[in-house]
């Protein structure tokens, strides 16, 4: 699980924590699943939270594309079992995960964002992201993502897909 993580990281920040959970989500399951959240604004709507945000940190590839678009800065986070993550990284030839950089990585663009994988999620490294975060350059960039989806998007994302 990310959120021991995530907790770490939200102590060292000021700045309000909102943590986004699935809407389906009842308070006892949201107890059960992330244990003590005192510290975080729940949100049960993405849209809403990364409105809201200055900056998020995602662990779903598709939210990476919703907060592009927003433009809502952040770093992509996943972790996952060794054995997952050794079979996803040999039979899935992506240089990326999250989908905003897919695209823009198929129309040799720069990556929008940060990713962090396995050992590399850690409080330091989500720190730094944050702290790196260049919200005019992800802003511009953002641009050029829409500017893509927005010319025959459906063409386009038949394209990529094809590839």
């Amino acid at each position: 699980s990310l959120m021991p993580i995530f907790k770490d990281v939200a102590k060292e920040l000021k700045e309000e924590k909102i943590l986004v959970v699935p809407k389906h989500f009842t308070q006892k399951e949201i107890q059960e699943f992330y244990g003590n959240i005192e510290d975080f604004k729940i949100i049960q709507d993405t849209q809403q939270a990364l409105y809201e945000s200055d900056f998020a940190f995602i662990c779903s590839g598709t939210a990476t594309l919703e907060a592009a678009l927003i433009g809502t800065p952040f770093v992509l986070v996943y972790k996952a079992k060794a054995i997952d993550y050794f079979i996803a990284k040999r039979f899935v030839k992506l240089k990326y995960a999250g989908l905003a950089n897919i695209i823009l990585d198929f129309y040799d663009k720069e990556p929008l964002h940060r990713e962090l994988f396995q050992n590399d999620v850690n409080k330091k490294a989500l720190l730094k992201a944050y702290k790196e975060a260049d919200r005019e350059k992800f802003i511009k960039n953002s641009y050029i993502l829409k500017e893509i989806l927005s010319h025959g998007s459906k063409d386009n994302i038949k394209k990529l897909l094809k590839t």
